[in-house]
């Protein structure tokens, strides 16, 4: 019998007389062994990712050269398999990515050698490109909790698990990381205003940027986030239609990076990333 530990802890009133409900006499005798059922499977529970890979693969090439943004070069990888081991590296267990078929099979043929790798990834093929938000709907009836979206051209080097325990401590339905552009430029997208930590202004291509706060598509959603993605076949985008409903509604965070993040969509993003990481080609 394996040896328990004793510990004292405090507990909101609320959320104690849950636990007591929960207690029946038979699988459940006492409240020490409600709060360690509760707790284990919390922490036990499957970690999911979604990697984006859906729309027109086309307008995920680069210009110059036709390549595929997410089998370009970073380090001795490429830039899927940086993503893929920093999704691992922070502890979830299974990774979905969902795109159309020739570029889920230049994916594929990318980390197939690794079979182990391929036990834990599942691929979704998207036949119609009707938007971010209905890629992300196509794995609707394989989320059971909340789970992480991370697009297919974007590098980062900041904390996941932060992001992550940030959401579940919010018991938010949705939080976008959130990233401070420090350039003056003119190339801002997706630039939020927030009132604390939550988002309460979003412009995806603003003529005058209200903030230096950058809405990145890494973000972690609740599986009731679906409930708000129309059914059918129309268009519906994350970073136009979802997040809008959010902020009217008042249900969307963001969080704060300590760390780098670039949207890789060209060989100039890519030298760039290049310049950060130390290295030239």
């Amino acid at each position: 019998m394996t040896q328990k530990s004793r510990i004292t802890i405090t507990i909101d009133p609320h959320i104690l007389e849950l636990v007591d409900n929960e207690i029946d006499g038979v699988a459940i005798r006492s409240r020490s062994e409600a709060i360690e059922k509760f707790v284990g499977k919390y922490l036990t529970q499957q970690k999911t990712a979604i990697i984006l890979a859906g729309g027109d693969p086309n307008s995920l090439r680069t210009l110059k050269t036709g390549d595929f943004r997410p089998l370009l070069p970073i380090n001795d990888n490429t830039l899927i398999e940086y993503i893929i081991d920093k999704i691992f590296s922070a502890g979830f267990q299974k990774i979905i990515i969902i795109g159309q078929s020739n570029l889920i099979k230049a994916i594929y043929s990318v980390i197939a050698p690794n079979h182990q790798l391929l036990e834990k990834i599942e691929f979704i093929e998207e036949t119609k490109a009707l938007g971010t938000a209905k890629t992300l709907e196509l794995a609707r009836n394989r989320i059971k909790n909340d789970f992480l979206m991370v697009p297919c051209d974007t590098f980062f080097d900041f904390n996941l698990i932060d992001l992550y325990n940030f959401h579940i401590k919010q018991d938010a339905l949705a939080t976008f990381a959130i990233y401070s552009r420090t350039s003056f430029d003119s190339n801002y997208k997706g630039v939020v205003e927030l009132d604390g930590f939550h988002i309460i202004s979003h412009e995806e291509k603003p003529k005058e940027p209200k903030s230096h706060l950058i809405k990145t598509m890494i973000s972690i959603f609740s599986p009731q986030i679906f409930e708000y993605i129309p059914m059918g076949p129309m268009e519906w985008r994350i970073e136009i239609d979802l997040i809008a409903k959010l902020i009217d509604q008042k249900k969307v965070f963001g969080y704060p990076i300590a760390g780098e993040w670039f949207n890789v969509h060209s060989l100039e993003d890519l030298a760039l990333l290049k310049e950060y990481l130390g290295y030239q080609t």
